[in-house]
This record gives structure tokens, sequence and C-alpha cells, in this order.
């Protein structure tokens, strides 16, 4: 594996579980919600790299906390 230098990424996407998107590269639609793992697969497969996983927590509408899965990835 070569040397990662954060310096070189231009562009940066976030998905998350929460959220639908489409992909900002070729316009598809993503199915974060039920298949986060896709989706950041599918920026793969256009060259981009997997920067970070976590979690993110939020107030819902209800009331109740919200969990979702978050990842960042990036364009060199």
């Amino acid at each position: 594996m070569e040397n990662f230098n954060i310096s070189n990424i231009d562009q940066t996407a976030n998905l998350s579980s929460g959220i639908t998107k489409a992909c900002d590269i070729c316009g598809a639609t993503l199915d974060t919600e039920d298949r986060l793992g896709d989706a950041i697969n599918h920026y793969l497969e256009h060259g981009w790299i997997l920067l970070h996983v976590g979690g993110q927590s939020s107030w819902g509408p209800d009331g109740k906390v919200w969990t979702d899965t978050v990842a960042i990835v990036g364009r060199p």
C-alpha cells in the first residue's frame, strides 16, 4: 500500500444511514438508509477512498435520540 496523504483529497462526500442521497459523481440514487455499505462501495468503484466510518447521534422530532452510521469518502 502506498503512503496516504490527506492533502491529496480534493473533494469529500458524507454518507449517512439517516439520509438517502444521490451519488455526487453519476447521480445514481444511493439507498444509504438500508444499504450504507453498498453506497460506500459505489464511491469506491468511482475511485474514491474511505476516510472515516462512525456513529452520529441527534435529537429526532419525536424527542428521542436518533443514531445513524456515517461514512466520509474522499476523491484524490
